[in-house]
């Protein structure tokens, strides 16, 4: 048996192949036959599928923190999954004001994630545009891998530094300032499904 270490997460491959090959990410570079989670949960990605990676979050649910002056028609988490990259006068998904807010896409089934597209509204800067995605099986920020960073002030790819399983993928702001909030208009999830 190969283990493999993701981050902190503990992972170990079953079978004897381990094939390589390239793409934007890491997912691609090493092909998992069965893996199988710390939390004892196995899954297996099919031969051939690897190549199938397409945005998984397009039309799926959506949650965050708070939602932006309690607006949910302009502003509704379901916004960042709708397909619309732009702020048409200015309706995207935006929390109120507070303490690390998030945003959360359920993709409903574990999916192999490889990068996450983040078009950002607006900011109201320093020290509230850093933010922090993470990919989990469960909701637990605690529990979740990082996927990696990225900042408000501009559109952002955030290609995982390790292939990543998981079936929720947050986004939340690292700054511990109370007058924070996230912006974001589309969040796309390339993914594969496993």
């Amino acid at each position: 048996m190969l283990v493999v270490m993701l981050e902190s997460q503990m992972w170990a491959v079953d079978g004897e192949e381990v094939s390589k090959s390239t793409v934007l990410g890491r997912c691609n570079e090493i092909f998992y036959k069965c893996v199988l989670t710390k939390s004892e949960e196995r899954h297996c990605l099919p031969e051939g599928n690897r190549l199938s990676f397409k945005n998984m979050a397009l039309n799926k649910l959506a949650e965050s923190s708070s939602v932006y002056n309690g607006d949910f028609h302009a502003h509704s988490p379901l916004k960042m999954t709708d397909g619309e990259r732009t702020d048409k006068n200015l309706h995207c998904a935006a929390t109120k004001m507070e303490t690390q807010p998030w945003f959360r896409v359920d993709l409903q089934n574990v999916h192999q994630v490889d990068h996450v597209v983040v078009y950002t509204g607006w900011s109201n800067g320093e020290p509230c545009n850093a933010y922090q995605v993470r990919v989990g099986v469960t909701t637990s920020w605690s529990e979740m891998t990082s996927c990696g960073e990225g900042s408000q002030a501009k559109d952002e790819t955030i290609v995982c530094k390790d292939c990543l399983l998981g079936r929720y993928v947050q986004l939340q702001m690292k700054s511990v300032d109370a007058s924070c909030h996230i912006v974001t208009c589309e969040l796309e999830v390339i993914a594969t499904v496993v």
